[in-house]
């Protein structure tokens, strides 16, 4: 396996570094599906898409209607990017963590599946996770240390919980779900990748709150704050139109979406101690999902919460990873993973958040 995959090395703190950094994190399938357009295609016939995103059958027609709909924007080309006024971007140095291992395969382009994952034979628990690499990022960006709690605000289906968990760090872990069934999905992947042992001592814990309203009933709390929210999803709705966010009788929801994101990252802030950190990210190109709610957040926070917060600049942690991702370079406050065909990950947005009071 050594042979046929690349894996994250350790670092040291990342605050000026640019080394290489290999991020997978638990091993993703990639699916098998998505191939390449035809050969022997013009320049003339060619999608003014196609060199940046993942073609597959059909892929084409659904992703020129989706930017047609106004929700895939980015052939808007901004000259220069600047933060609101009252928006501080600071520095911070990250230390990679020793005991996170992600995988990848090592050739660009490669769509094979990783090995089917198998039982452990002496903990009976599964061996690795599968998921899009890009989704390691917000737990790598988090920055976790030792004995600090956590709580993941929109935890289900439990990837980046399993993730956090596997640093060794944590003193203690809120998974949070509202959804009954998403909640019941939690539980099963903690069961299948965490010892009892640790669900029976209580360093992890499961609940099932409202994540608008949890910064209210638990504010103050936390060390560190992972808040994945709900969004449009762009790779799967392109994908998989059965229940697309995007049909005709979903626009009201899709149109809500900002303003819950908005009121799940306030909560979030509410919820950190001051001086603690907030991730926020989604699994969209949307720049009204992404960089629009982070400064309508920090807004919204210092004038109805007395909440001050700065984002951290995370580009010392793209620039040792950006020859495993695509990073697209127009994001004004975080870090955008564009879905390439030889480099099959995201979209993933992300950015770091510090509360200062």
């Amino acid at each position: 396996m050594q042979a046929n995959y690349q894996g994250f090395d350790q670092l040291d703190s990342l605050s000026t570094s640019t080394s290489r950094d290999d991020k997978e994190t638990e091993p993703k399938e990639t699916p098998p599906h998505l191939v390449e357009s035809e050969e022997g295609q013009s320049e003339e016939e060619k999608k003014w898409w196609e060199d940046q995103y993942i073609i597959a059958p059909g892929y084409e027609a659904k992703m020129e209607s989706l930017i047609q709909g106004g929700e895939f924007d980015n052939r808007q080309s901004r000259t220069s990017v600047q933060p609101a006024s009252n928006i501080s971007i600071i520095n911070a140095p990250i230390k990679m963590n020793p005991n996170l291992r992600c995988y990848v395969h090592q050739d660009e382009g490669n769509i094979k599946r990783f090995p089917r994952v198998k039982s452990d034979s002496t903990s009976g628990l599964l061996t690795y996770y599968a998921m899009d690499a890009a989704s390691v990022l917000p737990v790598l960006a988090l920055d976790l240390r030792m004995d600090e709690t956590v709580l993941d605000l929109c935890a289900a289906p439990g990837g980046k919980s399993v993730a956090m968990l596997q640093t060794m760090y944590l003193g203690g872990l809120e998974s949070n779900e509202p959804n009954k069934s998403r909640r019941q999905r939690l539980r099963s992947v903690f069961n299948s990748y965490v010892p009892a042992s640790m669900m029976d001592s209580g360093v992890v814990n499961v609940s099932g709150e409202d994540g608008q309203e949890l910064g209210d009933l638990q504010p103050n709390s936390y060390d560190k704050v992972l808040v994945d929210v709900p969004c449009t999803t762009d790779r799967q709705s392109a994908l998989v139109p059965t229940n697309s966010i995007f049909n005709l009788y979903r626009v009201k929801e899709r149109q809500n979406l900002p303003k819950l994101q908005r009121n799940l990252l306030c909560s979030a802030l509410q919820a950190v101690k001051p001086g603690g950190d907030v991730v926020y990210s989604t699994c969209t190109l949307s720049r009204l999902q992404n960089d629009d709610v982070v400064e309508n957040a920090i807004s919204t926070c210092r004038s109805q919460y007395k909440i001050q917060a700065n984002v951290v600049d995370l580009s010392p942690l793209t620039s040792a990873l950006d020859k495993v991702f695509n990073f697209w370079k127009e994001c004004t406050y975080g870090q955008l993973v564009l879905p390439g065909l030889k480099r099959n990950f995201g979209p993933m947005y992300f950015c770091k958040l510090r509360r200062i009071k």
